[in-house]
């Protein structure tokens, strides 16, 4: 397995798979959009790295994980963390080992970069997910409402 981040230079083809698990991914969440949405979204990502990251997990030649995170300054923390929008793994490689090895990268990869902490949010009945962060001891918070403005 190997865990790679996405770059403005890579082919249109590579972004076109990894939007099409991102779209997998949103689908299994009720959430409605289109290839050529996400591939937006992505280029978007591309255009300011600084500030979003997209990584990939590539096992046998095939993308089968991917996690996209905003990297934001945190006075908590006294520096910057990363906010992980989405994780996602193809159906057909759950349960073998490749969130844990994402996981692990993606830490590694904070600690290298200066990165004081990661933040996400999972369904509360995503037992998996939940299980997952529990192993990398994140901490729950039971009083947190997730509130969303969409400005047009």
């Amino acid at each position: 397995m190997t865990f790679k981040i996405l770059n403005k230079a890579d082919t249109l083809s590579l972004k076109a798979t990894i939007a099409d698990l991102l779209l997998i991914q949103r689908r299994v969440h009720g959430v409605e959009s289109s290839a050529e949405y996400i591939l937006k979204g992505i280029e978007n990502a591309l255009d300011n790295t600084a500030f979003t990251k997209i990584f990939y997990v590539e096992k046998d030649g095939i993308i089968c994980g991917v996690s996209f995170g905003n990297i934001g300054s945190s006075i908590a923390k006294a520096g910057n963390y990363i906010w992980i929008n989405e994780l996602f793994v193809s159906e057909e490689y759950r349960r073998k080992g490749l969130a844990v090895f994402m996981l692990r990268e993606l830490i590694a990869w904070c600690k290298n970069h200066n990165i004081k902490g990661i933040e996400l949010e999972t369904a509360a009945d995503n037992e998996p997910a939940i299980n997952l962060y529990r192993r990398f001891h994140f901490t729950f918070d039971q009083y947190v409402l997730r509130c969303t403005l969409l400005l047009k």
